[in-house]
């Protein structure tokens, strides 16, 4: 077990049992790929008349998940694979419009 010189110090001169825990660490390792399906099929289905227009980088930005700060490469790399599943199932099609890839729930 690793603790810091506090810890250390408590453990060793408190007069009581005690007991030393660390923060839960954020679950990092949850499927970001699946995150982003089911926002984006929540995000659908709470408008469902709509015609709606997606981007890889609108994706990420519009439904960060809980354990990340920052929208990086992992969450964007999550999204282009959530939207290509959306686009296998049926559910959205995928256009090339000047280089970028939009997806349409047309």
């Amino acid at each position: 077990m690793l603790v810091g010189s506090t810890s250390r110090r408590v453990l060793r001169l408190a007069p009581c049992p005690v007991m030393v825990v660390s923060p839960l660490q954020p679950d990092r390792s949850c499927d970001l790929v699946a995150w982003y399906e089911a926002a984006v099929k929540r995000l659908l289905e709470e408008h469902p008349d709509a015609y709606t227009i997606l981007t890889q980088t609108e994706v990420a930005h519009l439904f960060v998940p809980p354990t990340c700060s920052v929208v990086g490469r992992r969450e964007l790399g999550a999204t282009s694979r959530a939207l290509e599943r959306l686009v296998s199932s049926g559910v959205l099609f995928r256009y090339d419009v000047k280089g970028e890839t939009r997806y349409v729930n047309d």
